[in-house]
């Protein structure tokens, strides 16, 4: 049988939430401005409607009229994003900030959904793209380990790797950077070499400490 909206949010206030990150921990979260429609529940279980002003790993702004208490525990739910829950922990112009309560593993999820919007935003993917590779053919600069910059272009890209045209091929192994994602080169072809996101690799925490 289906919870009603005020028997979520009970279910969900009386669950013991994770802790939040540490302060070090929060830090390394890079906070994006998104804005999008939102929608989230408050604890007397009303659904309210809002807008995301922007988002960490580790919180987010809502822009609502709808007056919340601090400490109040909200459920939001962002399209495209997920689900989300924490506590209010200040109020904002026109809104609020929620401090997440996630464990690790939904924190690194998130910082992953967050990495792909900033480079969605600069190489023009859309939503639907996401989960596969597509070809992209967008002119980007690539940044080496040396710190030099190389013109190259993206033919294709998903959200383990990408493959880049570039003259000057670096060599494999080296870490390098486009955009706001780093990786490894780990493999060369014709007229181009093949680049793995850091992120995939088992020690994930690179992705927070670097990106976010």
């Amino acid at each position: 049988m289906q919870k009603t909206h005020s028997q979520a949010a009970k279910t969900a206030s009386e669950e013991p939430l994770e802790q939040p990150p540490s302060g070090e921990d929060k830090r390394r979260y890079r906070r994006v401005v998104l804005h999008m429609h939102l929608r989230f529940l408050l604890p007397d279980g009303r659904e309210q409607a809002g807008e995301l002003i922007d988002i960490s790993a580790g919180g987010l702004a809502i822009k609502s009229e709808e007056p919340v208490e601090i400490g109040d525990i909200v459920i939001v739910y962002i399209d495209g994003l997920g689900r989300f829950e924490g506590f209010v922990v200040r109020h904002v112009n026109e809104g609020f900030a929620v401090e997440l309560r996630s464990n690790q593993r939904k924190r690194e999820k998130t910082a992953d959904q967050l990495t792909w919007v900033v480079n969605e935003k600069t190489l023009g993917l859309t939503q639907e793209r996401r989960h596969t590779r597509v070809n992209v053919r967008k002119s980007a600069e690539l940044r080496r380990a040396d710190g030099t910059i190389i013109l190259c272009r993206v033919v294709d890209m998903s959200l383990s790797g990408l493959a880049v045209e570039i003259g000057e091929k670096p060599p494999i192994g080296e870490l390098i950077k486009i955009g706001q994602m780093e990786g490894r080169v780990v493999r060369h072809f014709g007229n181009g070499v093949g680049v793995e996101f850091l992120h995939v690799k088992q020690q994930r925490r690179n992705l927070n400490e670097k990106l976010f």
